[in-house]
């Protein structure tokens, strides 16, 4: 039987589904579609209508190349804008990388922070948030893999923004230390979230981006783990499996 906590999680699954609005247009470029005919937008939107199919090209040559497989020609040809523009609003293509990861970042904020606050107890808040996170993968997943696998290929600033992420996530997964019965090292929230972020990452690298979700039971319980205990987090972690296989019967 479907829980309260599954259909919320289906409901946003269904308005993050919704909101996309680019065109593939065939030929590989990617078109955010403006309004039909004399659209009356000003240049900033326009500027950033620009911006964002730039984003999302960077993202997916990213996932399909590697950071280091493409040129700012083929960002705009993917993103069917002139060089001139991608250099209006860009100084090169690393800053269009950092851009995108904010983005992303933007967008995985907004998805996860709420999720994680729907819970009262700490335990249900963490299995949230990971919830939240999966489907944004599945979701975003040339965005995902952008900044999941090529973060570390694009320079420090790259790499910073990615981080910022996670450290987010430490703070969150952090908040279990109250829940603990013994002191717990400093990096431990980071350890977990390490491991985590390794399986998600060996999904991606399989060709299995689109099957991440399913990583939500031992993910939760790698990270429940040093805070609640073996038998805690085990048990935890067996009902998520109960109720992932219920939602998805």
């Amino acid at each position: 039987m479907r829980s309260e906590l599954d259909d919320r999680r289906a409901a946003r699954r269904k308005r993050a589904a919704g909101a996309g609005d680019n065109e593939d247009k065939g030929d590989g470029a990617i078109v955010r579609k403006l309004p039909p005919g004399r659209h009356g937008l000003t240049r900033e939107q326009v500027a950033e209508s620009q911006r964002q199919r730039l984003f999302d090209a960077i993202a997916h040559l990213s996932s399909e190349h590697g950071y280091n497989g493409f040129s700012i020609a083929d960002i705009v040809r993917r993103a069917g804008v002139s060089r001139a523009t991608f250099y209006e609003l860009f100084r090169n293509k690393e800053e269009c990388f950092v851009g995108a990861i904010e983005l992303q970042l933007r967008r995985l904020m907004n998805a996860v922070a709420p999720a994680f606050q729907e819970a009262d107890e700490w335990p249900d808040r963490v299995e949230n948030a990971i919830a939240a996170l999966l489907d944004f993968i599945v979701e975003e997943p040339e965005y995902a893999r952008m900044s999941m696998l090529e973060a570390y290929a694009a320079g420090p600033a790259a790499y910073d923004r990615y981080s910022t992420g996670w450290r987010l996530f430490i703070a969150m997964m952090d908040e279990g230390r109250n829940y603990a019965r013994f002191a717990l090292p400093p990096n431990t929230g980071r350890a977990a979230l390490g491991a985590a972020e390794q399986l998600i990452v060996d999904e991606m690298l399989a060709g299995r981006t689109h099957r991440v979700r399913t990583l939500l039971p031992t993910i939760l319980f790698v990270i429940l783990l040093p805070y609640l205990g073996m038998e805690e987090a085990l048990l935890r972690s067996r009902a998520a499996a109960e109720r992932r296989q219920s939602a998805v019967a």
